[in-house]
Formats: structure tokens, sequence, C-alpha cells
């Protein structure tokens, strides 16, 4: 019981509006990167060791298993990329519909001569 009043009170005021914030910095980083790119960049670690540790820039992979650890950060980046753009697409087409809808609207609001 108590770890779950914890966790209540982390999330409390101004942390999540921090967490929130910090959360669209990385979704806003993540939609500069093109979904192909980032496929790309999946199938150049299945072929060959990247230079850097994803997650500890400063240092080079020192086993197959930081390397494993590395395609499976791009991997998920990529489904993360991938959920960003269908987010994106829905978005967009609520968009369109709701101003097909207005311009509809307006034309029969218009008078006809």
């Amino acid at each position: 019981m108590g770890a779950k009043t914890r966790k209540e009170a982390l999330l409390a005021g101004p942390h999540v509006e921090e967490i929130c914030s910090t959360i669209g910095n990385v979704a806003r980083i993540a939609a500069v990167v093109e979904l192909r790119e980032a496929l790309a960049a999946c199938e150049a670690a299945e072929t060959r060791p990247l230079e850097l540790v994803l997650l500890n820039p400063q240092r080079k992979p020192l086993s197959a298993r930081e390397n494993l650890q590395n395609r499976k950060i791009l991997e998920a980046f990529v489904q993360f990329r991938w959920h960003i753009e269908a987010i994106q697409r829905e978005f967009d087409a609520e968009s369109n519909e709701r101003s097909s809808e207005g311009d509809a609207s307006e034309l029969n609001r218009r008078p006809k001569w």
C-alpha cells in the first residue's frame, strides 16, 4: 500500500506537467527522424555493431549483449516513431474531415442566386 501512495505522490501537481513536457520534447525530436531512416538504422545495426552504446554515447559497446541492447533500442524507437506517425495521420484525417464539413456547411449557408 505504501508504494502505491508514493507513486501517486510523485505524479501529483507540477511533476505531471514536467513529465508531459519531457515526453513531448522526446516525441518532437523523434518526429524529426523519418521512419525510413530509423528502419535503415535498424538494418545497419543488424549487419554490424554500432560505434557507441545508445544509452551511454560516451563509450563503445564492449560485448555482444550491448550490441543486442542497441538493436532493441533501435527497434523500440522504430515502434515509437511508427506510433507517432499513426497518431499524426489520424489527427490530420480528423482535421481534414472537419475542414470538409465546414466547407460544406459554408456552401449551404451561401445564398443561391
